[in-house]
């Protein structure tokens, strides 16, 4: 989730603490964690976009696409639900997706990629001809094909079985 303040707005984003805390990224020490990802001290920390949110055909500029949906009924979105080992940690259910370079956004912004459900592939596959890269609850990552359709990628997204969706 991404680091709020006590009142609970978003200051930086989860990709922030993920890599001070997974990837043990020494470069980022300094980072205060009680100001906006856009003050004045912490805009310093954008050039220095970890590998890990570069996308390998857009330029390392400190902005990355690769989001989280964001919405009801997805992981890092929604905020009413909780993990649930038993449905979040498969194979099938996205937490991150390499969005359209369009939508790219500083890494340290704790902003992501408003999930629509009517149109679940809004804002996706415009890098790579009818694919997106996707990274999923089972930390397996891969190139998730636009022919997957709407009601499965909805699926995918918000951890639901086919038979939970409408036609």
């Amino acid at each position: 989730t991404n680091i709020c303040d006590p009142q609970g707005k978003p200051l930086l984003s989860w990709r922030v603490r993920m890599a001070t805390q997974l990837l043990q990224d020494t470069s980022l020490e300094g980072v205060r964690l009680d100001e906006p990802w856009d003050s004045e001290h912490n805009r310093q920390f954008i050039e220095r976009m970890p590998e890990a949110f570069a996308s390998p055909e857009l330029p390392n500029d400190g902005r990355t696409a690769f989001l989280a949906p964001l919405g009801p009924g997805t992981l890092l979105g929604d905020p009413s639900i909780s993990a649930r080992p038993e449905r979040d940690s498969s194979s099938d259910r996205i937490l991150v997706v390499e969005a359209d370079a369009d939508r790219a956004i500083p890494w340290t912004c704790p902003d992501d990629l408003p999930f629509d459900r009517r149109n679940p592939i809004s804002g996706l596959g415009n890098q790579r001809q009818g694919a997106f890269y996707a990274a999923f609850a089972d930390m397996g990552v891969r190139l998730v094909p636009l022919s997957t359709g709407p009601r499965r990628l909805r699926s995918m997204m918000e951890g639901l079985d086919l038979s939970q969706l409408p036609p």
